[in-house]
């Protein structure tokens, strides 16, 4: 699919103080925080696209939401979230990001 690149030259930028980095949710496990740093990687570096898989109930979308209000607090950063139906959609905002952004005294979400 991808013949001018090689699956090697794709590395997510790894230093401790990111991996543990204290604006984390604590309640993220290992691969999770891996996650969160991946998808918030800096545009200018090159990595392969970010696949969360799992069963039902093992925190895709908790991570994406973690994911997701690290990047909110770029103010200049604009994010589209897909799903399936205009219901899940608005679900996830209302439980995952309006709570947050109302305990921050921000915009709507």
């Amino acid at each position: 699919l991808f013949s001018y690149c090689a699956i090697a030259d794709f590395r997510i930028p790894w230093t401790p103080q990111r991996q543990w980095d204290g604006s984390l949710d604590p309640k993220l496990n290992s691969n999770q925080k891996e996650a969160v740093i991946a998808i918030t990687t800096p545009i200018s570096v090159t990595l392969s696209p970010i696949l969360l898989v799992g069963p039902f109930g093992t925190g895709k979308t908790y991570t994406l939401a973690q994911a997701i209000r690290k990047l909110l607090l770029q103010p200049e950063l604009k994010i589209l979230i897909g799903t399936h139906s205009n219901s899940a959609s608005d679900l996830y905002i209302k439980d995952y990001l309006h709570p947050w952004v109302e305990e921050d005294g921000g915009e709507e979400a």
